[in-house]
């Protein structure tokens, strides 16, 4: 029986003419932009970056970053927007060790940090406005921030899709996320995967098939921007990366 189930495998990743994946991994000095939308209006821009490379606790983590402003037409019409998200990533599982976000929101301001104790199973969660003591919090499944969760998505296997069973921290609550792989196609030069949250669709990404893995575009569903619950797009604007890399 496994044995036909790899014939079968292998027929139809042939049949389609996917060629081996390739090995993911962060490079320092990547720049992509996106345009962001809601509600069918062009809001944001944002940027997500590789900044470098840390140490945190005598071990090496990468440093990424995810920037987004209003267009100055949703600033002046609505209210200005700033939000920006760092996350330190395991070099192995592109899961973070820390995270922080500082939102500019209007009136709103906040700024939410997260500490991962993996070996615990447990994440340490402090709130400049809600709990600013901090707090200890469980979880069952690899936690991940909505930053580490673009790169782990990243770092998959393109050719195997099982299910991610992953623990999405939203500000201090750990929410089940379940997710795979659930297609490939050609798209010009490129080989594009699509991977989507399976409970909900609330998150999806299209990514090339390649050793850079670009997020050509992704979509979050019920995210909290300034009181409000929205659904978001990011569309590519533009890639790049220091020649040296």
């Amino acid at each position: 029986m496994k044995s036909l189930v790899l014939i079968l495998s292998l027929f139809v990743f042939s049949a389609q003419s996917y060629g081996a994946p390739e090995k993911y991994t962060p490079k320092v000095g990547e720049t992509i932009r996106y345009n962001m939308y809601t509600l069918g209006m062009h809001v944001a821009v944002s940027t997500l970056s590789v900044e470098g490379k840390v140490f945190i606790d005598g071990k090496e983590y990468y440093h990424v970053r995810f920037e987004t402003k209003s267009t100055p037409e949703i600033s002046d019409t609505f209210y200005p927007l700033h939000d920006v998200h760092n996350a330190y990533l395991d070099p192995k599982t592109l899961l973070a060790v820390k995270y922080d976000k500082k939102l500019s929101e209007g009136n709103y301001q906040n700024h939410v940090f997260l500490k991962f104790y993996r070996n615990k199973k447990k994440f340490f969660a402090k709130d400049q406005i809600d709990f600013k003591k901090g707090k200890m919090v469980p979880y069952k499944d690899p936690a991940v921030d909505i930053l580490s969760l673009i790169f782990h998505i990243r770092g998959l296997n393109v050719d195997v899709s099982n299910e991610q069973r992953l623990s999405l921290v939203i500000h201090d609550r750990p929410l089940a996320f379940r997710g795979q792989i659930t297609s490939q196609e050609k798209r010009g030069k490129h080989t594009v995967v699509h991977f989507e949250e399976t409970q909900g669709t609330h998150f999806t990404m299209d990514y090339t098939k390649n050793a850079r893995r670009i997020p050509l575009r992704f979509t979050m569903k019920g995210i909290q921007i300034y009181q409000h619950t929205l659904n978001v797009k990011a569309v590519l604007v533009k890639y790049s990366i220091k020649k040296s890399e």
